[in-house]
């Protein structure tokens, strides 16, 4: 366990992937609940947060996708920017039946072609 910071955004874990003997992928982990009077998130908030942020440093991402999931209405926002050999992608995963949602940041090498 280690308290980690990105972006001034707090997380609640990270995780370290290798690949063929080397560094390949890092994910940020960030849980939160709705709750009594709570009308936006901590994940969410978080990913607004990290959005805007990266782009107004790399400009609009290479790729973007928002969905809507029936059942209570889960909303999955996600946004990708391609920066050099690595790939950069914030996702929101909405409150479903659990009240709880999930926001992600994950850094990665790009897989070559």
């Amino acid at each position: 366990m280690e308290n980690v910071e990105i972006e001034n955004i707090a997380f609640d874990s990270i995780e370290y992937w290798f690949k063929e003997g080397h560094f390949h992928r890092v994910r940020a982990v960030l849980n939160s609940r709705i709750g009594p009077r709570t009308l936006v998130t901590q994940a969410e908030i978080a990913f607004d947060k990290a959005n805007a942020r990266l782009r107004n440093r790399y400009g609009d991402p290479s790729a973007h996708k928002v969905d809507y999931v029936t059942e209570f209405i889960v909303v999955v926002r996600e946004a990708t920017w391609i920066v050099d050999h690595s790939a950069v992608t914030v996702k929101y995963e909405g409150v479903g039946r659990t009240n709880e949602d999930l926001f992600t940041l994950t850094m990665q090498e790009r897989t070559k072609r």
